[in-house]
């Protein structure tokens, strides 16, 4: 046991004597050079350190250096943000073409014409001979005091100096082209193209009446049937030849025309 303290107190003398005085004190170290884009090696012992991203190890902008960009309206927020009343936008001015009031036409109304009234039309009438026949024009003219149509097939008839009627028959021509519509301004005139054939009947008490109507004329125009010229104004005394007694005496009748 002694032997063994002697020996620990002659380790401990030896060490003392190695290590000598102690000096004076370590000056401090120089500051740390700033850190270079190298990687400094890490010291033994110790963890390596992350690297840092490329985002973490941006610079970040001040706000006040660089503004942000500012974002412009989109065309329908303006419109939207921007008062009706002060400048409206495309469909505030649609609605205000469409609510404007439409101007009052200018154009002239134009009213159908009415049908020549037989009380607004008078007629004449001269005949002459033609083959085995009478033939003649019936002229009626306009009256009134305003335009009127003459339209349809017109019926004629003859009536003899008593007021009877003649037992004739009116028929169309096979050549006789479809009935116009005539509109006669106020003096203006048409006519109708009548032949008169076989009369194998009594004679007739002359003078005789041609009479004419037609759809809408309400009554009937009356004319004495004259010989020639209506101007002459000689009654027609005369009836056409009788060629076929078992047959009726027809009055062939072609449509409205206008006088040349």
């Amino acid at each position: 046991m002694f032997s063994r303290n002697v020996f620990a107190l002659a380790l401990v003398a030896a060490l003392l004597a190695g290590c000598g005085p102690a000096g004076p004190a370590a000056p401090s170290p120089a500051p740390a050079a700033p850190p270079s884009e190298a990687a400094t090696p890490a010291p033994a012992g110790s963890y390596p350190t992350p690297e840092a991203s490329p985002t973490a190890t941006r610079p970040i902008v001040s706000a006040t250096s660089v503004p942000l960009p500012t974002r412009e309206a989109s065309p329908v927020a303006t419109r939207i943000l921007t008062p009706l009343a002060t400048t409206p936008g495309p469909t505030a001015t649609a609605m205000v073409q469409t609510a404007s009031p439409t101007p009052a036409s200018t154009k002239p109304i134009t009213l159908p014409v009415q049908v020549c009234l037989a009380t607004a039309v008078s007629g004449s009438i001269g005949v002459q001979g033609a083959t085995q026949a009478l033939a003649g024009d019936l002229v009626l003219t306009n009256r009134g005091q305003s335009a009127c149509a003459l339209d349809g097939r017109p019926k004629v008839g003859l009536v003899d100096a008593n007021g009877k009627a003649l037992a004739v028959s009116d028929v169309s021509p096979p050549d006789a082209s479809p009935t116009p519509r005539l509109v006669l301004d106020p003096g203006q005139s048409a006519y109708l193209r009548l032949f008169w054939r076989n009369w194998c009947g009594p004679v007739p008490a002359f003078p005789l009446q041609v009479s004419a109507t037609w759809p809408g004329a309400g009554t009937a125009v009356s004319a004495p049937l004259l010989s020639g010229a209506p101007s002459e104004k000689i009654p027609l005394h005369q009836a056409p030849v009788c060629n076929a007694s078992n047959q009726g005496s027809t009055l062939s009748v072609y449509p409205f025309r206008p006088t040349p």
